[in-house]
C-alpha cells in the first residue's frame, strides 16, 4: 500500500526521514516478493524473497528505533502514523 503514497504511509515515511520515492521502491519489492512466494516451484527465488522481507522488516524496526520511537511502537503495525508530527512540520 505504501507504493500508492497514501497519507498515513507518507506521514510515517516523513517521520522516519525517508524520501517519498522510497515507498515506490519498497512497494515494487513487495509485489515482486509476493509473486515469487506464490509462484509454484523456484525454491531459490522464494528463499531470496523471504530473505528480502526479513531485511525490510528489520530495517523498519531499526528505522523506528533510530528516530526515537519506543520498542513497542517499533514492533506495532508499520502503517500506523507517527504519534506526533515530525519537528518542523505544519499541522492543520
Amino acid at each position: 500500500m505504501g507504493a500508492l503514497r497514501l497519507p498515513p504511509f507518507s506521514g510515517t515515511m516523513k517521520h522516519l526521514g525517508y524520501p517519498a520515492y522510497f515507498m515506490t521502491i519498497i512497494g515494487v519489492w513487495y509485489v515482486l516478493g509476493a509473486m515469487a512466494i506464490l509462484a509454484p516451484r523456484f525454491p531459490r527465488i522464494k528463499e531470496w524473497a523471504y530473505a528480502g522481507m526479513v531485511f525490510v522488516y528489520t530495517g523498519a524496526v531499526a528505522s523506528r528505533l533510530a528516530v526515537g520511537d519506543s520498542l513497542s511502537r517499533s514492533l506495532a503495525r508499520s502503517s500506523s502514523p507517527p504519534s506526533s508530527p515530525p519537528p518542523g512540520s505544519c499541522v492543520r
